[in-house]
């Protein structure tokens, strides 16, 4: 920046230039006061106010103040859209909209929290968790853990569960483990039994190796 020429003014390519784009003054004398000099472009304007376009702008969308003075704040400002409203908040459609769903905290202030927000819908609530339908679903179902906080774990959890991987070739069947090859050699389902013995997943007729199948004893062969 060249040497100044007064108060918001300085020197640049041998002419004045406006730098204090806040205080209703033409500092540098082009006819032209704060965000209407090309001079402030990107400048701040004031807090929570930058200049765009020859216009005040807001950048503060989360303050309660109407920074831009265009009678609209923080997020009802299309200056704002997908701009942060604060913790777990951003504007989207001249509104706030909560994006953090698992910290228990109602982020933007509609009365709703986490997965009890629309905001939320498939958004992730936690480690193996996402929202569904207002509440938490479990998506992680072989981790040992209770994701949605429902009380049930992994296959337990049969509304979420069924039918999902549980491991590798295991799936949740009835609310339980089911091994889904007979021919690893691997207890797959942890139910102590291992491919043929496992009898009630890998039952008399199962593949259990090229041209085996399982049999009575219970045997491979």
């Amino acid at each position: 920046m060249g040497a100044g020429c007064g108060p918001g003014c300085y020197c640049a390519d041998g002419k004045k230039s406006e730098n204090a784009c806040a205080d209703g003054v033409d500092n540098d004398g082009d006819g032209k006061i704060d965000c209407a000099d090309d001079n402030c472009e990107g400048g701040s304007c004031g807090s929570g106010c930058y200049c765009s376009q020859g216009k005040k702008a807001e950048n503060g969308c989360a303050d309660g103040i109407d920074n831009d003075g265009d009678g609209k704040i923080d997020c009802a400002d299309d200056n704002c859209e997908a701009a942060g409203c604060g913790p777990g908040c951003q504007c989207k459609g001249l509104a706030k909209s909560e994006t953090t769903c698992s910290d228990g905290i109602d982020n933007d202030g509609d009365g709703k929290v986490d997965c009890a927000d629309a905001n939320c819908e498939a958004a992730s609530c936690g480690s193996g968790c996402y929202c569904q339908g207002g509440k938490k679903a479990e998506n992680a179902c072989a981790d040992g853990l209770d994701n949605d906080g429902d009380a049930k774990i992994d296959c337990a959890d049969t509304f979420n569960c069924e039918g999902a991987s549980c491991g590798v070739s295991c799936t949740c069947t009835g609310g339980v483990r089911k091994e889904m090859n007979c021919q690893d050699g691997i207890d797959n389902d942890m139910d102590g039994k291992i491919d043929c013995v496992d009898t009630v997943d890998c039952p008399i007729g199962a593949v259990c190796g090229p041209a085996k199948t399982c049999k009575a004893g219970p045997v491979c062969n």
